[in-house]
């Protein structure tokens, strides 16, 4: 596992390229944890650790709702002029790639 520090800094970085990315376009920007729902702790769920640490950052840990149409759980932050759409997939981490192109294809009709 990573040492949380280093982690934070890269994530940081990468956070602070797409802000002015996301600025300038005027759009929500989706950010998927991969990962096998419902096995945490374990290699193939980083993405969902990751997620989950961002919503907690974001204060929208607690705003998780289940959307049938994309099969996966999402919560909506705010982050300076953007709007962040979290999601994780509940599916496998093979087939994760469905639950994140369903939502990719409804991110503009998702609701806080």
């Amino acid at each position: 596992m990573l040492p949380a520090q280093p982690f934070g800094r890269l994530f940081g970085r990468a956070l602070s390229r797409r802000k002015d990315e996301a600025k300038a376009a005027g759009k929500r920007v989706l950010v998927a944890g991969l990962g096998n729902y419902g096995l945490r702790g374990t290699r193939h769920s980083v993405g969902m650790a990751m997620l989950n640490h961002l919503a907690n950052k974001l204060s929208v840990a607690d705003q998780w709702k289940m959307d049938r149409r994309c099969c996966g759980d999402v919560a909506i932050a705010k982050l300076d002029n953007m709007e962040l759409v979290l999601m994780k997939p509940r599916r496998l981490m093979n087939v994760n790639g469905l639950c994140v192109a369903g939502a990719g294809e409804r991110n503009s009709s998702f609701s806080l």
